[in-house]
C-alpha cells in the first residue's frame, strides 16, 4: 500500500510549527516525515499509541478509530460521553468503548453504518470517507461543493491542501501515519465561512487559544513569578511541564485567568540584537554575523506587554535591544515582533587594560564579540577609561561585551542636591544623573579630591549615568564643529583626522568622527581634546533616480523628496551654492546626509558623498549563464546600461563595467558603458615614457590610473602614434582601455537581397530591359539601384560595387550600379573561431567587422539575412559549408567581412507533430509551426508520439525535407520563472530565441499556440519539454517549448 503514497517530507513541515517536545512513540523515529504532525496530535490528545507507547504507523485506521479521532479533534469528547451504552447496530455490543464515538460520529454525519445495519467498528476506513468526515467536520454541505460525488469531495480537499501530495484514491484504505497528517492539516485549514471572520479549525473547535508571551516578570516587575502579559490578556501559568519564551505564540488552554495547558508552539522565532537605527533601517547582530535590514511597517511590534505603533519604534529601539521575530508559516517573512530592553551587568571603567590579560575588572572578554561606538571590535580597540558591559537578552544567550565610550569635559560647577545626598552633577550649566556605581567616596567626605570649579571629565554609561570622574589641567575652548569628510570619503585623511566645516581637525583617540556629525567640542589648536556631546540627528539616503531639482531614493518603498533650496551644501569638503550645482552632483548612488535642525524645522545642513565605483572591467568573451565578470557578480543587482536597466544579455564585449554602491556599500548595482571613441593616435603626452594622456585625432583624453601603461611602454608591441584604435571611456571619461584596430572600411560591399527588371518608358531607351538590384549595405541600410546587367546571378551573394551618376544635372541623381561577385573561398571547410584572442583560423578580426548571415535567397521574395555582431558567433568550429566568405584586409590579412550560409540553420524549423496518418509505405504528418498547421508526405513509414518536436526545412511556406527528430535539452514539471526574454528551471536560465513557439496541450490532447504569460509558474504541469538552437554552452537559445497541462 505504501506504494500508492506519495508525499513530500517537506510539504509535511509547510506548516512551521516548532515542536519542543517529542511524543516519544518507540516505533516512530523523530525524522519521520509525520513525526511533528503526530507530535501535535497526541499533545492535544487526538491520535494515541497502544499500553507499551507504539502507535504502529503502518498499520490502517479503523472505522471506529476514525470516529474516535473526528470527535476529538472536533471537541465533542462530552456528546460522545452522553451518547455511550447505546446502539443501534447489530455488531457493536452496547458496552463497547467505541459506542458514543461511534454515534456521535453517525449523528454529526462524518461517517456511516454499512448498507446491511452493521458498523463494521474494526473495518478499515477508506480515503473517501476520511475526506468526506473531515469536510463535514468543517461545515462543508452537497450544496457547498460543485461536481459530482465524489470527484466533489475529493477536490475540495485538495483546494484546502490537506490531501496535498497524497497519491491515494477514493477506496484505498488509509494509513495511520496519513491519517496522522491530514487530522494535522485539519488543525490550521478555516472552517466554511458564514460571514465575518474566518477562524481556524482548532480555534474554531475549542481545542486551544493562540497567545503571543509578550512579558513575564523580568520584563514587568510589577508581574508576580507565574504570570504573562499575552495579547489575550494577563494570565496565570499553571502549566510548568511546557517551557514558554517571551515571543513565542503558543496553543493554550485558557480557563478564566489562567492557562492551564501548554500544547506546543505555533511560530518559529528569529533573533536578533540591534546595533544600529535609522528611521526603519537598523544593523543587528545574530550569533557570530551581522547584517542589516529594513523592519516591516506591516506586521504588528509589542513592547513591554503592549502593542505599540510602528512610528514609535525609533525612539524605543536603542543599542543591543532585542527583537524577537515571529517567522510566518512559509518563512517568507514575519508575523509580528515583540522588543526587549537589553539587559546590562555592573559597568566596568577600563583602567591599565592589557588585551592578553583578556578581563576588565570581573569581566571576563575571552571568546567574545566586543562592540564599541556601534562597531565590532578586538580586545586592542578597547580604550583607557571607556566604561564595559556584559550584554545579553533577557535569555541569557547572544552574550556580548559593550564598550562605551560617553565623556563630558568641563567645570565642575556643583553637587546636586548636596554633597552628602549626591543625585546629580553639574558641568558647564548641565546636570547629569549619578549611576548608582558611582564611587561617593570621591565627592561626599572632607578628603575628597574633587572640589567645586575642578576641570573634570565624566564618565558615563550606556544610560548617560554618570560612573566616575577624573581631573584635567587643560579643557581648551568649546567649538561647535560639523565633519563634511572623513579618512572614509577622503582619502588623504588620516583615521583619526577629519574636515569640518571650520577646519582640518584630530580626533581624540579612541573616537571615530562620523561623517555628517555636528558636535560640540573642546578644541586647542588642530586638536580636539574632547567631544562633549553630538548636536545632529541624522538621516543618511541613497539617491535613486533625478527628476528636475527632486530626487527619489529608496525607504521601505520609493519616496520623492525635493532637496531644500534654503540649507548649506557640502561636498567634497566644499560649501555648494545654488540649488542647479547641487543637483549636478547627484548621479545614481550618491549618498545624502541629512541633519535635523535642532532649532527649526527641516534640515539644517547637508554633506553629499559620490557613489563608490570598483575598478571597472572591460568585457571580454562574455558568458551570460556564468553570471560573472572578473569578480562582479550579476546574479541580483540592478544592470543599468545607458541610463537603462537591462538584461544581462544585453552586456557586449569591449562594453566597461563597474560595481556601484553608495559609501556605505549599499543599494549595489552594475553599471555597464558603451563609450567608445574610434580614431587615429596622434600624441601621446607628456611623453611616451610618462603618458598621462592621450590624443586620438584632435581630441585629448586622461589616461584612468586603472588603465594597462604597458600598452603604451612596452618596448615591443606597444601602441604607437598614426595606429588606428578604439578607446574605451569609463564613467568618468577617462581611458580605460586601447585597442588595437586595423583599417575596417567595407563601405563599397553590399549583400544582394532581390532585383527586377522592367521595360524602360523613357524616350531615350524606350522599349528596353531596365534592371534593378536591392543591396543592403554594410552599414545597415538598404536601397535600390539600376544595374548596367541581369543582377539575377547575384542574388544572396556578396558584392562590390562602384557607382555612377547618369544625370548630368548635379542637383539630380539617376545612380547605376556596376556589381562584382566577392568569390566563395576556394575551399569550403571548417573553421575555428576564438572569441578570447578574436580570430578566426590564424585570422584577427577587426573590431568593426561585417558579418553577414544568409538564410535563405530561393524564391521571388527577398533573401532572407540577419546582420550579427562578433558576440553571437559560437566559440570554438564552425561546420564544414557555413562560412562562404573571409574578407582579408592590411598588413596582416586582418578579416573584416564574413559572409555565413544559415549559420544556425534558420531555414530549418521545429515543427510539433498533432497526427500521423499511416499509407501503406508512407506517412502523413501534420505538424505545428508558427502555430500553423502543415503537412508533409514521408517516402517511407515512421512513428512518433503526439506532441514530438521535429526540424524540418521550411522553404516557401511549405516543408521541403524532414532532418530529423528532436531531442528536449531540458524535461521538467515546473517552471520556476519566465518573462518574454527568458525562462529559468532547475537554477537554469534559458534565454530565447527571437521567434520562441511556446505549445500547450490540453487533456483533450489540442495543441494551442500562446505567449509567455499563460505560463503559471506556481503550477506543476504534465510535462514540459525544452528545446534549443544549439546546446547551451555553445549560445543555444530556446526556439520551442511544448507544455502538457
Amino acid at each position: 500500500m505504501k506504494k500508492l503514497i506519495s508525499i513530500l517530507l517537506a510539504v509535511v513541515l509547510v506548516i512551521s510549527f516548532t515542536a519542543s517536545s517529542f511524543a516519544g512513540f518507540g516505533d516512530v523515529p523523530e525524522t519521520a516525515s509525520y513525526a511533528e504532525a503526530l507530535n501535535r496530535l497526541a499533545r492535544l490528545g487526538i491520535m494515541a499509541g497502544d499500553e507499551n507507547g507504539m502507535f504502529h504507523p503502518e498499520s490502517y485506521l479503523t472505522r471506529e478509530g476514525f470516529s474516535k479521532i473526528i470527535i476529538a479533534i472536533s471537541g465533542l469528547e462530552s456528546t460522545a460521553k452522553a451518547m455511550t451504552g447505546a446502539t443501534i447496530y447489530t455488531d457493536i455490543p452496547v458496552n463497547h468503548w467505541s459506542t458514543g464515538y461511534i454515534n456521535a460520529a453517525v449523528a454529526k454525519g462524518f461517517i456511516s453504518g454499512r448498507p446491511d445495519g452493521s458498523f463494521d467498528p474494526t473495518g478499515n476506513v477508506t480515503f473517501l470517507e476520511v475526506c468526506t468526515g473531515i469536510l463535514k467536520a468543517l461545515g462543508y454541505t452537497e450544496k457547498d461543493l460543485t461536481g459530482s460525488w465524489p470527484l466533489n469531495y475529493l477536490s475540495k480537499m485538495s483546494e484546502l491542501g490537506i490531501t496535498k501530495d497524497i497519491n491515494l484514491k477514493t477506496s484505498d484504505i488509509v494509513p495511520r501515519w496519513v491519517a496522522a497528517i491530514m487530522f494535522d492539516r485539519l488543525l490550521t485549514t478555516p472552517v466554511k465561512s458564514l460571514g465575518g471572520e474566518t477562524q481556524i479549525f482548532a480555534i474554531a473547535a475549542g481545542l486551544y487559544s493562540e497567545c503571543i508571551i509578550l512579558a513575564d516578570s523580568t520584563i514587568i516587575s510589577t508581574l508576580k513569578s507565574n504570570q504573562v502579559v499575552t495579547n489575550k490578556g494577563t494570565f496565570n501559568l499553571k502549566d510548568t511541564d511546557y517551557p514558554v519564551a517571551i515571543g513565542g505564540q503558543y496553543a493554550v488552554l485558557i480557563e478564566g485567568n489562567d492557562i492551564v495547558k501548554v500544547f506546543y508552539e505555533l511560530r518559529t522565532l528569529d533573533r536578533i540584537a540591534v546595533l544600529k537605527s535609522s528611521g526603519r533601517e537598523i544593523t543587528y547582530a545574530r550569533l557570530l554575523q551581522n547584517g542589516t535590514m529594513l523592519l516591516p511597517d506591516d506586521i504588528n511590534y509589542y513592547y513591554n506587554g503592549a502593542k505599540i505603533n510602528f512610528e514609535s519604534l525609533d525612539s524605543i529601539l536603542e543599542v543591543n535591544s532585542t527583537m524577537v521575530f515571529a517567522w510566518n508559516k512559509s518563512r517568507t517573512g514575519y508575523e509580528y515582533a515583540i522588543i526587549i530592553d537589553p539587559v546590562y551587568s555592573k559597568p566596568e571603567v577600563v583602567k591599565g587594560f592589557n588585551p592578553a590579560d583578556g578581563k576588565i575588572g570581573s569581566i571576563s572578554i575571552k571568546n567574545s564579540q566586543i562592540i564599541r561606538n556601534g562597531e565590532f571590535i578586538s580586545a586592542s580597540g578597547i580604550q583607557e577609561n571607556d566604561v564595559a558591559y556584559v550584554v545579553s537578552d533577557i535569555l541569557g544567550t547572544n552574550r556580548y561585551i559593550l564598550v562605551v565610550d560617553k565623556k563630558v569635559k568641563g567645570n565642575m560647577e556643583g553637587i546636586l542636591p548636596s554633597s552628602l545626598a549626591p543625585k546629580y552633577i553639574k558641568i558647564n550649566g548641565q546636570n547629569y544623573e549619578f549611576s548608582s556605581y558611582m564611587n561617593f567616596g570621591k565627592i561626599n567626605t572632607l578628603s575628597s579630591e574633587f572640589r567645586i570649579g575642578d576641570n573634570i571629565v565624566a564618565i558615563l554609561g550606556y544610560d548617560n549615568k554618570v560612573i566616575d570622574i577624573y581631573k584635567v589641567e587643560d579643557i581648551g575652548t568649546e567649538q561647535e564643529l560639523v565633519v563634511i569628510g572623513t579618512a572614509g570619503t577622503m582619502s588623504w585623511l588620516l583615521d583619526n583626522q577629519a574636515l569640518t566645516d571650520k577646519g582640518l581637525f584630530y580626533f581624540p583617540d579612541g573616537i571615530a568622527p562620523e561623517l555628517g556629525m555636528k558636535y560640540k567640542t573642546y578644541v586647542k589648536g588642530d586638536k580636539i581634546l574632547a567631544v562633549i556631546e553630538k548636536l545632529s540627528t541624522l538621516k543618511d539616503i541613497t539617491v535613486d533616480s533625478i527628476i528636475g531639482n527632486r530626487i527619489t531614493y529608496r525607504d521601505a518603498a520609493v519616496q520623492i523628496m525635493t532637496l531644500p533650496q534654503n540649507m548649506e551644501y557640502y561636498y567634497n569638503g566644499s560649501k555648494l551654492s545654488g540649488i542647479d550645482n547641487v543637483m549636478n552632483t547627484l548621479h545614481v548612488n550618491t549618498s545624502i546626509i541629512l541633519a535635523d535642525s535642532s532649532e527649526n524645522p527641516g534640515y539644517e545642513y547637508a554633506i553629499i558623498i559620490d557613489p563608490v565605483y570598483s575598478k571597472p572591467r572591460v568585457v571580454s568573451d562574455f558568458n551570460p549563464t556564468i553570471k560573472d565578470i572578473d569578480g562582479i557578480s550579476l546574479s541580483t543587482a540592478r544592470i543599468i546600461k545607458n541610463g537603462e536597466i537591462i538584461d544581462i544579455t544585453d552586456i557586449k564585449n569591449d562594453n566597461v563595467i563597474y560595481e556601484v554602491s553608495d559609501y556605505k556599500n549599499r543599494n549595489r548595482y552594475v553599471l555597464v558603458l558603451d563609450n567608445v571613441v574610434y580614431g587615429t593616435i596622434t600624441g601621446i603626452l607628456p611623453s611616451k615614457l610618462s603618458p598621462n594622456r592621450i590624443k586620438i585625432d584632435s581630441a585629448t583624453y586622461d589616461l584612468s590610473p586603472d588603465m594597462d601603461y604597458s600598452k603604451i611602454t612596452d618596448t615591443t608591441n606597444a601602441l604607437k602614434i598614426n595606429d588606428k584604435v578604439k578607446v574605451l571611456l569609463g564613467y568618468d571619461g577617462k581611458v580605460v582601455d586601447i585597442l588595437y584596430t586595423p583599417e575596417e572600411d567595407t563601405s563599397n560591399y553590399a549583400y544582394v537581397v532581390n532585383f527586377n527588371q522592367t521595360i524602360s518608358t523613357n524616350l531615350k531607351d524606350y522599349g528596353e530591359v531596365v534592371y534593378y538590384v536591392k543591396l543592403l549595405h554594410t552599414n545597415g541600410l538598404l536601397a535600390t539601384y539600376k544595374t548596367d546587367v541581369n543582377p539575377s546571378q547575384y542574388k544572396g551573394t556578396l558584392v562590390t560595387f562602384t557607382k555612377t551618376d547618369l544625370d548630368p544635372d548635379p542637383a539630380r541623381e539617376d545612380i547605376m550600379v556596376s556589381l562584382k561577385q566577392v568569390p566563395l573561398m576556394s575551399q569550403l571547410k571548417a573553421h575555428n573561431v576564438n572569441k578570447n584572442d578574436r580570430m578566426i583560423d590564424n585570422y584577427f578580426v577587426t573590431e568593426k567587422v561585417t558579418i553577414i548571415n544568409s538564410i535563405n535567397s530561393t524564391g521571388y521574395g527577398d533573401a532572407e539575412y540577419d546582420f550579427m555582431n562578433w558576440e553571437e558567433l559560437p566559440h570554438g568550429l564552425i561546420e564544414e559549408g557555413k562560412v562562404l566568405v573571409l574578407n582579408h584586409v592590411g598588413e596582416f590579412d586582418d578579416i573584416n567581412l564574413i559572409l555565413l550560409n544559415d549559420l544556425y540553420d534558420q531555414k530549418f524549423k521545429n515543427g510539433v507533430i498533432i497526427d500521423i496518418t499511416q499509407g501503406y509505405d508512407y506517412s502523413i504528418l501534420t505538424m505545428l509551426i508558427d502555430g500553423n498547421i502543415y503537412t508533409y508526405q514521408t517516402p517511407y513509414k515512421v512513428s512518433g508520439e503526439f506532441g514530438s518536436v521535429i526540424k524540418v526545412k521550411f522553404i516557401n511556406g511549405e516543408v521541403t525535407q524532414i532532418i530529423d527528430w528532436q531531442t528536449p535539452a531540458k524535461q521538467t514539471t515546473k517552471i520556476q520563472a519566465v518573462d518574454s526574454r527568458r525562462i529559468k528551471i532547475d537554477g537554469v536560465i534559458y534565454p530565447f530565441a527571437e521567434n520562441v513557439n511556446i505549445y500547450f496541450r490540453n487533456n483533450l490532447g489540442s495543441f494551442t499556440l500562446k505567449g509567455t504569460d499563460a505560463i503559471d509558474v506556481a503550477k506543476t504541469y504534465g510535462k514540459v519539454s525544452v528545446y534549443l538552437t544549439a546546446p547551451l554552452e555553445q549560445r543555444g537559445k530556446v526556439n520551442t517549448i511544448v507544455i502538457l497541462e
